[in-house]
């Protein structure tokens, strides 16, 4: 088991035999099985993965942005959380992708400066939105920069929780996701299936 989480997690930095046996050194002997079930219920996302879900919500949006010229849409990774985030990675990531160029990747100060001419929508891009918290404190500040420029914008993220895509909703019309996460992948609801209450 443990050898097979080094495969899974091997592509994220640092992560070796040594240190996920540590980890689970730190159970006592009777609760090491439950220290190996987390292990086994976490859904990683290693950087194939990433690019792949990436790749697959970029044609999303396009297709439902056809109407729009290609080059024309701009893409926006979120930096809610602040330097150290997802958004550099998402970057980074957006900008290896065939369909569209790199420098349709902006930043949100880049984006703020562009002409009517060189942007006919934005699609605001996150990697993940667990409860919707950061996202609905972040968009007052972004709104007034976005609405005046009177064009399409877009919400996608990688994975996303019902409940997050419920809140973003109240500001957003178009918001996509590839993996739509239920109450059954939090591990402290009462639907979570993998873990009893104790």
């Amino acid at each position: 088991e443990i050898s097979a989480a080094v495969d899974r997690f091997g592509d994220h930095e640092g992560v070796n035999e040594a240190k996920i046996i540590r980890w689970i050194a730190q159970f006592t002997k009777k609760d090491r099985p439950l220290a190996l079930n987390i292990i086994d219920k976490i859904n990683y996302y290693g950087a194939a993965s990433i690019r792949a879900k990436t790749k697959q919500l970029v044609s999303i949006v396009l297709e439902e942005l056809k109407g729009i010229q290609k080059d024309k849409i701009i893409f926006v990774p979120i930096e809610a959380s602040g330097p150290g985030g997802g958004a550099d990675g998402i970057a980074r990531v957006l900008k290896s992708i065939s369909e569209i160029r790199p420098n349709q990747v902006k930043t949100m100060f880049q984006f703020v400066g562009l002409e009517p001419a060189d942007c006919h929508a934005v699609v605001f891009f996150d990697d993940f939105s667990g409860s919707g918290k950061t996202l609905t404190e972040w968009w007052p500040v972004i709104e007034p920069l976005v609405l005046p420029k009177e064009i399409p914008f877009v919400f996608a993220m990688l994975a996303s929780t019902t409940k997050a895509k419920s809140k973003i909703r109240d500001f957003a019309e178009h918001v996509y996701s590839i993996d739509d996460l239920s109450d059954n992948h939090n591990v402290l609801s009462d639907n979570n299936s993998d873990f009893s209450s104790a």
